[in-house]
């Protein structure tokens, strides 16, 4: 009996090593298994078969939210700028070829077409931050450029967007990117997105969608209303860090000339005194 319990004893604790020992190996296995999927998921995205399968992939989810666009344009008759830029998305999807879950692309704003393509508004920038949102949530990963890499830790806030260009490095993965042109009509305006290859300039998806007024201009009423600033006008040299080759006398200079446009309210009080005086005695 002994000999039996003794037996049944070492099974167990053999049994307990093959299910218990192996965990840090079935981790790595799974780790392993992890890169090897995702190293067999790189894909240099130049032929057209990857674009296909990625749009099957997403095929139910395109359907779905075109149904759903359909109820709320029977359910209410305005929209806001995310709808309209909802409806591109699924329209440059339906001819998309190339862009997949391995292309990374960048969103740019979108410009006046009757301009130098070096103008636009706050109603382009908004149509590409929300490009942003549609073009993730679909699947395809997005570059956003304008992130510093760094945070500037301020009073009025945390910051790690810019648009200055001196902030950002010269590397961008994006291959292709997303932009378009805008054209202003009576009733609204235009938009002609596409999908633009960065080294080889081909057009590898294309959408129109028309913008009512409605829309366009609250938000373009935003752009135009005046901004407040809480900083202040005279600022402190010792908490302003200045490059080295920086000429103080500069702002010396400034801040003097700043002192002599602003009178003390006593010389204007004596000066309007002065003047009420002497119209009296007149």
């Amino acid at each position: 009996m002994a000999v039996k319990n003794l037996s049944l004893l070492a099974a167990i604790a053999l049994s307990g090593c093959a299910v218990f020992a192996p965990i840090e190996d079935m981790v790595t296995l799974d780790e392993q298994t992890q890169d090897t999927e995702l190293s067999q998921n790189v894909d240099d995205g130049s032929t057209l078969a990857s674009s296909v399968s990625f749009q099957k992939e997403f095929k139910k989810d395109e359907l779905a939210i075109g149904t759903k666009l359909k109820q709320n344009n029977q359910n209410s008759q305005e929209h806001d700028i995310n709808y309209y830029v909802r409806s591109l998305m699924q329209d440059l999807v339906a001819n998309l070829q190339y862009v997949n879950s391995t292309t990374p692309v960048a969103i740019v704003s979108f410009v006046m077409l009757d301009s130098d393509y070096n103008d636009s508004n706050l109603l382009g920038i908004q149509i590409a931050e929300s490009l942003i949102h549609e073009v993730h949530k679909f699947g395809i990963p997005v570059i956003d450029f304008k992130t510093t890499g760094f945070i500037r830790v301020t009073e009025q806030g945390d910051f790690a967007f810019s648009k200055d260009y001196e902030d950002f490095t010269g590397d961008m993965p994006a291959r292709y990117i997303v932009g378009g042109t805008m054209l202003k009509h009576t009733d609204g305006y235009l938009i002609n997105a596409r999908i633009v290859g960065v080294k080889s300039q081909a057009v590898v998806a294309s959408a129109q969608s028309f913008i009512p007024n409605s829309v366009s201009d609250p938000i373009l009423m935003m752009s135009t209303s005046p901004k407040s600033s809480n900083r202040n006008e005279n600022v402190q040299l010792g908490r302003v860090a200045f490059p080295l080759d920086f000429d103080s006398s500069l702002v010396t200079q400034k801040n003097e000339d700043l002192m002599n446009r602003s009178q003390p309210m006593d010389n204007i009080a004596k000066h309007s005194s002065s003047n009420n005086v002497s119209l009296i005695q007149e």
